[in-house]
């Protein structure tokens, strides 16, 4: 599994599983692993992670290329 962070450090952006932000087209393929992000299909696959710094929220997209 894996998690997104700010680069150098855990301080910052610290994201790792949660359901509420994963989306996509792909976004079925992805679970839980102990609080990381996880492919369940093997694959490569687009990754778009978007903050919007206004509204305070986040968001990755996963799509299967």
């Amino acid at each position: 599994g894996f998690k997104i962070r700010t680069e150098g450090t855990w301080d910052d952006i610290n994201l790792g599983y949660d359901g509420n932000i994963i989306g996509g087209p792909a976004a079925g393929d992805i679970q839980d692993a102990g609080g990381n992000m996880q492919v369940k299909a093997d694959g490569t696959y687009d990754i778009v992670f978007v903050v919007d710094a206004a509204a305070e929220t986040k968001s990755v997209s996963f799509t299967k290329k």
